[in-house]
């Protein structure tokens, strides 16, 4: 479907360290217009969900994830639970649609 779906769904492992922050959730919005092409309005609503349901390690892996940022990717991976891997995971394939995109 989109790439960082597919990336998300293979990421299940743990490990090291990420600065995350609201750099993050920047990345999340413009990747959404970018790879999705989604209107503003959705973006901001994705951006604002990820902030308010995942934790920065969480936002910071899916920022690595929807940038395809493969070295980032497996460092923030490793900062990550299986379940918070899956919680992101569940976030990257349901926030469109709950976003009204």
């Amino acid at each position: 479907m989109f790439r960082f779906m597919v990336a998300a769904g293979a990421a299940m492992v743990m490990g090291t360290a990420a600065l995350a922050g609201p750099q993050h959730l920047d990345i999340i919005y413009e990747q959404c217009g970018v790879q999705l092409n989604k209107p503003p309005a959705t973006c901001n609503c994705i951006s604002d969900s990820a902030g308010v349901q995942l934790n920065e390690n969480q936002q910071a892996f899916m920022a690595a994830q929807v940038t395809g940022n493969g070295a980032e990717i497996g460092r923030t991976q490793q900062l990550l639970s299986p379940n918070e891997a899956i919680d992101v995971m569940t976030f990257m394939t349901t926030a469109i649609e709950a976003c009204g995109g």
